[in-house]
């Protein structure tokens, strides 16, 4: 059973997908946050496989007229089932739409969720309407990021009739504990059905992702970053950007910043990264530190700039999947042909896919954009994806493209500090030529500000 979603509405889209998921078994919900783009509402229904339901909630302004269309011609068995606090006489051209299907239906907002339970088996076959609620409910992954302490019992589905408790009520986890499951290929955990009314009143009115940075320690500070890196990643590839991403992703952004102008010690952050596991975030918060040391010595350090690279390093391996293989900065490493040619063929693909997927998004500039599309590019021209010259590569891309192979690298050695002295030797004849000479200047001047390479924060 497919259903296709699409609600502008992060909180209320939030709760309504966990009502769906569980209202029949084995269902699979596709979910659009926007109109028009990549992960957009039309793009989704256009490609995508046949839908058992399509539900739409949205105000009269909008395209619902031309998605109802597209759904139509590409999904004609589908019911499309509009729901709105607008009238239906409010939507220009969906007037007769209720009678082009007999299960088309428009519901005026708002509803209860039984209600919203009984019109959705209703749009979908009456014999839904005599199933028997299960003893569980299940829920995304992604909802469990979100806490740090379990509302209520929390159970792994082992067979049709087998639960195991996993996480204690009132029990704290960490974005750890969720992660052994999805690497497990675990989508959903599950909860007894008499805690889920409370389990969902909760998402329904618990910010999405807060930062009590004032009383956080560093530490703590680093894993709520890290919990919100990979709930940046989820959400930008299942919804797009919503209003809800933006404000997770510039939170981000400035949080790393403060940690960059700490004046901590950078050879001491090295070592502690030693004991890291997370690579995808630490590699990303380390090229955006990198970053900010460079345009210090650059004397360009401007908070535009500086937020620019931030969020390029945050959003620039987002289309990844396999977390090992970022690890790999060239297209000639020999590495690659240990993974299979659909991840090989995504990773040389994946500066292009998400760049265009960041363009036209509101609050991502243009200037991020290229920084993304030219992170693996090289001073020499035989980097990908377009094998660009060093003479067509934007100042800000060239920054990122240094301090990502000085992390990279680090990577390579375990975060060796003895080591640093070589790893700047092999950056300054590499980038010695056009824009990145400035570059190279500026991260030569961190070797020098202390004996064997120990260089300090900005």
């Amino acid at each position: 059973m497919r259903i296709f979603y699409f609600d502008s509405d992060d909180k209320r889209r939030q709760l309504q997908t966990v009502y769906l998921e569980n209202i029949i078994d084995e269902v699979e919900v596709e979910v659009a946050s926007q109109m028009s783009g990549p992960l957009g509402a039309l793009e989704k229904i256009e490609r995508s496989a046949p839908f058992d339901l399509i539900l739409v909630l949205a105000p009269a302004e909008g395209s619902v007229f031309e998605l109802y269309q597209r759904a139509h011609l590409k999904h004609p068995r589908a019911p499309f089932v509009l729901m709105s606090d607008d009238s239906l006489s409010s939507f220009v051209g969906m007037d007769g739409f209720q009678v082009q299907h007999p299960k088309n239906d428009f519901v005026q907002l708002p509803i209860t969720p039984m209600d919203f339970r009984e019109t959705i088996l209703k749009s979908l076959s009456p014999s839904y309407g005599l199933r028997v609620i299960p003893a569980f409910q299940k829920v995304r992954l992604i909802h469990f990021l979100r806490f740090s302490r379990a509302l209520c019992n929390v159970y792994v589905k082992l067979s049709n009739n087998k639960y195991v408790k996993v996480i204690n009520s009132g029990s704290i986890y960490d974005r750890a504990d969720i992660e052994k499951y999805r690497e497990k290929k675990v989508s959903h955990l599950f909860i007894r059905n008499d805690d889920f009314e409370h389990f969902q009143v909760t998402i329904h009115k618990t910010p999405f992702l807060t930062f009590q940075n004032e009383t956080m320690s560093e530490s703590d500070l680093q894993k709520c970053l890290g919990n919100s890196h990979a709930m940046l990643k989820e959400m930008i590839l299942e919804i797009g950007f919503t209003a809800e991403v933006a404000a997770i992703a510039e939170k981000s952004v400035d949080e790393i910043i403060k940690l960059a102008y700490k004046k901590d010690d950078m050879c001491e952050m090295l070592k502690k990264m030693q004991t890291r596991l997370d690579y995808v975030y630490d590699h990303s918060f380390l090229t955006s530190i990198v970053c900010c040391e460079i345009l210090q010595h650059m004397h360009w350090n401007t908070e535009d700039k500086i937020k620019k690279l931030v969020m390029a390093a945050l959003l620039h391996d987002i289309k990844i999947e396999n977390p090992q293989i970022c690890k790999i900065d060239s297209s000639k490493d020999s590495r690659l042909q240990s993974f299979s040619d659909p991840e090989i063929k995504s990773f040389l693909a994946h500066p292009m896919e998400t760049s265009l997927l960041l363009t036209g998004v509101d609050f991502i500039s243009p200037e991020v954009v290229s920084i993304v599309l030219q992170h693996h590019e090289t001073p020499e021209g035989d980097g990908f994806p377009n094998g660009l010259h060093h003479s067509k590569l934007s100042l800000l891309s060239c920054i990122f493209i240094v301090a990502h192979d000085f992390v990279q690298q680090n990577f390579e050695i375990d975060f060796d500090v003895d080591l640093q002295s070589k790893i700047f030797d092999n950056l300054s004849k590499r980038y010695s030529l056009g824009s990145f000479k400035s570059v190279i200047d500026a991260f030569s001047n961190l070797r020098s500000r202390g004996k064997d390479a120990v260089i300090n924060k900005v």
